[in-house]
């Protein structure tokens, strides 16, 4: 009796989410009764299926949504062998992922002093963003579609603030990560030197600088208490001296520098994470800052 080729079962069409697993079971009949192997010449990436018990596995990620067609083949051991082919649709439906809001870092900044940041989210799948904030100091205002935060505290807003922000996108459902910084408002107090009232903060601090991610350049500034030896500089991400800003001995007051984002020969710096260091007396402070080409 010659080989008859087995019967391998229609598997139905389905419909799966992105990061869901999906399981069937793969039948097919032999006439002869010989044992039947299962393959397919075009599984989606991340796919099992047994060859001996038909089971076929997959959860797809969320880069593979869409239409998958896939072939599986059940093959006898007669002689010859002999196969049945069959063909099944698998749709992968788009889950929303929520964007992930990058960390805002904790910053000082005096009182009357202007402050400014920019918040900065990534949606993976390619959504607009929101920016909110449920408890935003008074006079402070975010830019819903920019994350644009400004805010020019008063002489009565000393004190430490815990701004909670969030990033919402627009996908179905609507998702939203969150942060908080702490934003401190340093009391400055008045100090008559001669005709001329200079404010004195009552902490040494070294404010984050703005605007932050910058392009061509930033302003960066710095509280001291007294007359103090200084030194602000600029560091790479390895630790290396890229820029010298300020060194020696400053009064007491607010002092502002600013970087044009060169190095100390006047070569301007690539894109990157860098670090502003202030060394004055036993205090240290450091600031991260991007610059953005």
């Amino acid at each position: 009796i010659s080989n008859r080729s087995p019967d391998l079962v229609d598997q139905p069409d389905t419909i799966v989410a992105e990061a869901e697993y999906l399981t069937f079971i793969l039948v097919a009949a032999d006439p002869d009764g010989d044992s039947i192997s299962y393959s397919s010449p075009d599984l989606p990436a991340g796919a099992i299926l047994e060859s001996l018990t038909g089971v076929f596995e997959w959860t797809p990620t969320y880069q593979q949504g869409g239409l998958h067609t896939i072939t599986f083949v059940a093959t006898d051991y007669g002689t010859p062998a002999l196969a049945d082919t069959e063909h099944t649709d698998i749709t992968v439906t788009n889950v929303n992922q929520a964007p992930d809001l990058f960390d805002q870092a904790d910053t000082t900044v005096a009182e009357e002093e202007y402050l400014t940041f920019t918040l900065v989210a990534d949606d993976p799948d390619g959504d607009s963003v929101a920016y909110s904030s449920p408890d935003l100091p008074t006079g402070a205002t975010l830019g819903e579609a920019t994350g644009v935060f400004e805010w020019t505290p008063t002489g009565l807003q000393s004190g430490q603030y815990t701004v909670t922000f969030i990033a919402s996108d627009f996908g179905v459902p609507a998702l939203a990560d969150t942060e908080q910084t702490d934003i401190t408002v340093t009391d400055a107090v008045g100090v008559n030197d001669g005709d001329e009232e200079l404010r004195i903060p009552r902490s040494r601090y070294l404010a984050q600088n703005r605007p932050n991610p910058f392009n061509s350049s930033t302003t960066i500034q710095y509280g001291l208490v007294a007359p103090t030896c200084v030194k602000l500089a600029i560091y790479d991400i390895r630790g290396a001296l890229v820029r010298r800003l300020a060194r020696g001995e400053l009064p007491a007051g607010h002092h502002r520098a600013t970087w044009d984002g060169c190095d100390n020969r006047g070569r301007r710096v690539g894109s990157g994470i860098y670090f502003c260091r202030l060394e004055a007396g036993d205090f240290t402070e450091t600031r991260r800052m991007v610059i953005l080409r």
